[in-house]
């Protein structure tokens, strides 16, 4: 069993509404909201002794994220974790496929489902109490590796946990799926883990989309308290990349589907 923290980790936006060129698909139709579409991300942890790979989010349609890992050369088959950060459809929707065809030795692990969530995979044949360990605390999957306590969202019944990886030179990243969650509580559950409240790298969706440009400035501007770069993916939105570009000027990092990000050595 290793014991060291993972030296690099390589972040490959799999599905996102916006993509790098056209042969990727982006699960975008039209007026298709860019907070319905699919989200999913690959990570490569790279330690002294192996690699882990990891995916976080599946996005919607396994045809869409097989479609783009095999376009962009990334081996599903080899994903040893996935974690679904909250029961959204267009988080989870491949997961049946994936866990009974692409990588069914991968272990699962999500807040508690909702109900609905919990219909969708029985209609597909998929248990969830035997494919699904259930998140209740912050746990250390790996070394380095995080899955933070499930956080109260804005939307009942739903709780959504967010990603963090420590690499061994103290630089840190945390994910996000789609931060239904206050700034507040997210600070918080980052203290109890790090012992102190902010990160090196935010990644991920950031739920700008659905409000004003003012109210997304606000909540980016706490977020410029939290985090020394920021990478706006999802419900972030057009409006809320723009808006993270003002307040953080050279520390946005823009990724789109297709693009990878390399963070240590």
């Amino acid at each position: 069993m290793m014991s060291e923290k993972p030296r690099s980790v390589k972040l490959t936006v799999l599905v996102d509404y916006r993509a790098r060129h056209s042969r990727l698909r982006t699960e975008f139709r039209g007026s298709t909201h860019p907070g319905a579409v699919g989200l999913a991300l690959f990570l490569d942890l790279e330690y002294d002794s192996c690699s882990e790979y990891v995916l976080v989010d599946t996005s919607r349609d396994w045809r869409n994220l097989t479609h783009n890992a095999s376009v962009l050369d990334v081996d599903l088959s080899k994903v040893s974790t996935i974690v679904i950060t909250h029961w959204h459809i267009d988080h989870y929707g491949a997961l049946p496929k994936l866990v009974t065809s692409i990588c069914p030795g991968a272990r699962v692990y999500g807040p508690i489902l909702t109900s609905r969530a919990g219909e969708v995979l029985r209609r597909q044949g998929i248990s969830s109490r035997e494919v699904v360990t259930r998140i209740k605390g912050s746990t250390e999957l790996m070394p380095g590796f995080f899955v933070l306590r499930p956080l109260l969202t804005d939307e009942p019944n739903l709780l959504e946990i967010p990603i963090l990886i420590e690499l061994s030179s103290g630089t840190t990243v945390l994910i996000t799926g789609c931060f239904h969650y206050n700034v507040e509580d997210l600070r918080g559950v980052v203290s109890q883990v790090l012992g102190r409240d902010e990160v090196t790298y935010l990644i991920g969706g950031l739920h700008l989309v659905y409000g004003t440009p003012e109210i997304a400035k606000q909540k980016v501007l706490k977020l410029r308290e939290f985090t020394g770069a920021i990478c706006p993916l999802h419900c972030s939105g057009d409006v809320g990349i723009e808006v993270c570009r003002k307040v953080f000027g050279s520390k946005v990092i823009e990724l789109l589907c297709g693009d990878t990000l390399s963070i240590g050595d």
